[in-house]
């Protein structure tokens, strides 16, 4: 609402109507009455995808500016590189302890501890669009210091990723990612997997 308004009091510092001023001011955010023919149907078999849509579209668009998409990227990755060393420092087998879920949708920060049993952490969520960069700058940096993935690891967590962008409550796995949120329980069950990547029973 503050970013809106602060668009709304600009754009009529400029000299837009007040009419004109509020269309661009509820545009600056995501305006969650705008949707297509189908998006009704396509919100209604996966909850909150309209704005998610709506979310990774606005930030690709920003990114088609190479100085957006060079400071994003480097940022990310600058705040991966940063996260992984001071987490490396207080455990390094931290990436076993966190869920799968926390490392696909945010930066993991470990919590200095005084003995090694105890383990804490916090996370900081990412946007939903981009997933796809987080988890990319996670296998470079695990590259990068030694630590050993599969190339099916990679691809089913990218792809999960890249999809979540535009479906977020899609989970760890690629099929809770297709699945439409109606559904989501029953595969889980059958997967004896929850949301997070850890086993329900």
């Amino acid at each position: 609402d503050s970013t809106r308004l602060s668009a709304y009091r600009s754009a009529k510092a400029r000299g837009l109507t007040n009419k004109r001023a509020a269309v661009h001011a509820k545009e600056a955010s995501i305006n969650f009455n705008r949707m297509g023919t189908a998006g009704p149907v396509i919100n209604g078999l996966w909850m909150f995808s309209n704005a998610s849509i709506q979310g990774t579209t606005k930030m690709i668009r920003a990114m088609r500016n190479p100085k957006v998409a060079a400071t994003v990227a480097l940022g990310m990755t600058a705040a991966v590189v940063a996260v992984g060393q001071w987490n490396d420092q207080w455990d390094e087998k931290w990436r076993e302890k966190v869920t799968k879920w926390d490392r696909l949708n945010s930066l993991v920060v470990v919590l200095p501890s005084s003995t090694p049993e105890q383990f804490n952490y916090f996370v900081i969520p990412v946007s939903w669009g981009l997933k796809p960069l987080l988890n990319l700058s996670n296998y470079a940096y695990d590259a990068a210091e030694g630590i050993e993935w599969e190339w099916g690891d990679f691809l089913r967590d990218m792809t999960t990723a890249t999809l979540e962008a535009a479906n977020p409550v899609g989970g760890t796995t690629l099929t809770q990612a297709l699945v439409p949120t109606a559904l989501d329980t029953f595969v889980d069950v059958q997967s004896n997997q929850s949301w997070s990547g850890s086993k329900i029973k």
